[in-house]
């Protein structure tokens, strides 16, 4: 990972993906692996290293293995399962990340969310990082997608005076890909936009690499334009851009090293 902030790829931020909430509340898992497993040692020396460079690391739960939700929200009527919780509690701040990304690919009651943001909150502080990863549909007018939940309706009731624009989620990792949205064109984020959030709030999430998804590839010239575009009309306030995912980005644009990708985006 240190050659992203080794060459000016403007890198602020680096999501670890993904972290998993098993049956056995000990067995907590980053992709196949418990967090502490030796296999990490690299991954976690790096992680200290870039945060000493300024870029915020965060660790992204759940994504498209089923589970980690309906497990942390199983506590009475529907709230936090103290047993599922605290091992996630005690991974990320034994690791000292930054923040959380909560990828919710599975369907779940509103309250589930709610409940994790307000925990997580509460236990971390508002300078604690809190995103979600929706995917593009679930933000524009038709609000459909993968968590079973109304955005608009969490993001309304999701506040806390204390945090940035008084929002218990900072921003939001949208996904267009996979059939869920669009990144060819800057249409599918404006619809997001005229839906009522914030620029500042919505990451255009991107394929990197077309085997990183089914659908929704495109190369790094088509980015640019609607990057341009999209950077043309909301100026400062854009959100950035998130890429999905690191190890073999930039692969089919004939790059070398997946920084390379990250550096003209």
């Amino acid at each position: 990972m240190l050659p992203l902030v080794q060459n000016p790829t403007q890198l602020t931020h680096l999501y670890l993906a993904s972290l998993h909430i098993n049956s056995d509340p000990k067995a907590i898992t980053l992709n196949d692996n418990n967090p502490n497993d030796t296999i990490w040692n690299t991954v976690w020396s790096e992680t200290a290293q870039i945060q000493a460079k300024g870029v915020k690391v965060l660790m992204s739960i759940g994504g498209a293995a089923a589970g980690s939700y309906p497990r942390l929200c199983s506590g009475t009527n529907g709230g936090i399962n103290e047993t599922y919780y605290i091992p996630l509690y005690q991974t990320l701040k034994y690791h000292k990340v930054d923040g959380v990304n909560l990828d919710i690919e599975e369907q779940v009651k509103i309250t589930c969310p709610y409940a994790l943001l307000q925990r997580l909150n509460k236990d971390f502080g508002t300078n604690f990082l809190l995103t979600m990863a929706p995917v593009a549909s679930e933000l524009q007018a038709s609000g459909y997608g993968l968590g079973g939940f109304s955005y608009k309706t969490l993001d309304r009731y999701a506040t806390n005076s204390s945090r940035p624009n008084g929002k218990l989620v900072n921003w939001y990792n949208v996904q267009f890909y996979n059939g869920w949205g669009d990144a060819s064109t800057p249409n599918g984020y404006q619809s997001i936009i005229q839906n009522g959030y914030a620029a500042s709030r919505v990451s255009l999430g991107v394929l990197d690499n077309p085997g990183d998804g089914g659908s929704g590839w495109f190369n790094v010239t088509t980015y640019q334009a609607t990057i341009k575009s999209l950077r043309a009309t909301y100026g400062s306030s854009f959100g950035g851009v998130v890429g999905w995912e690191y190890w073999d980005a930039g692969a089919k644009d004939n790059l070398t090293q997946p920084y390379q990708w990250a550096a003209p985006i």
